[in-house]
């Protein structure tokens, strides 16, 4: 099963692709990545379970790249020091203002990986590629941008839109019932604010949900990431209340 979705802005619109087939989720990157290297930017728990994967169609694909670590498993690491990290990987990398990154993650590695690779020589391109339930449904999609201070929650940020948005299902299966409970938060928002028949679904699939039934999850990611595309196109920097 295969989806694309459109976020439709003016002048910065792009794809949503969600995949439960690898071929089809790896392919859809080669149009993304316009010659040169791309960089894999990543954390150390999520390269254990998801970026050999992701390493072995980039190599199918012909596309060469190279890995960045950087400690992002949490909202700790959601700060400007690890955004500097990130930077110096990235000269050290010798990334210029073509190189693509890869955002490979959570909510936290997009939010800040995002913020990087926007302020990184004034802005490389990016792709999301959401490891988590929350990043398939919310937060890789939209552009919002951005790292914690000790004063707050997300007092530094920016809005800048990603090349796309590459969520592939079978990762998911990696994620703990914890991990799938704080991502149906999100998704309960959308079914008691837009649409009831989801909020019931997963109301009435919840077996299926935290037993990461690959079908159920993939018509909760595409039904989830529509409402989040429809709502990024009517208020892209969420000016309306």
């Amino acid at each position: 099963m295969n989806e694309t979705i459109q976020v439709r802005l003016a002048g910065a619109g792009y794809p949503i692709h969600i995949a439960s087939e690898e071929t089809a989720w790896a392919e859809a990157l080669t149009p993304l990545i316009q010659g040169g290297q791309a960089v894999v930017l990543s954390t150390p728990r999520v390269s254990r379970y998801c970026l050999p994967q992701l390493k072995r169609e980039l190599v199918r694909q012909k596309i060469p790249f190279k890995t960045l670590l950087i400690p992002a498993d949490g909202e700790r690491f959601k700060n400007l020091a690890t955004v500097a990290k990130a930077y110096r990987g990235l000269v050290r990398l010798r990334a210029d203002r073509s190189t693509p990154v890869l955002l490979l993650g959570g909510g936290v590695l997009g939010d800040l990986g995002g913020f990087a690779a926007a302020t990184y020589l004034r802005g490389v391109p990016f792709i999301q590629i959401p490891t988590t339930l929350v990043g398939q449904v919310d937060s890789a999609i939209g552009g919002k941008l951005g790292v914690d201070l000790s004063e707050g929650k997300n007092l530094v940020g920016i809005f800048q839109q990603p090349r796309a948005v590459l969520s592939f299902i079978p990762f998911l299966k990696t994620l703990t019932p914890r991990d799938v409970l704080g991502g149906l938060g999100e998704v309960l928002k959308y079914g008691v604010i837009r649409e009831p028949t989801l909020f019931f679904m997963v109301q009435n699939e919840k077996e299926r949900i935290l037993g990461r039934d690959p079908n159920t999850l993939f018509d909760i990611v595409k039904r989830s990431a529509a409402i989040k595309a429809r709502v990024v196109t009517r208020d892209e920097r969420e000016t309306r209340g």
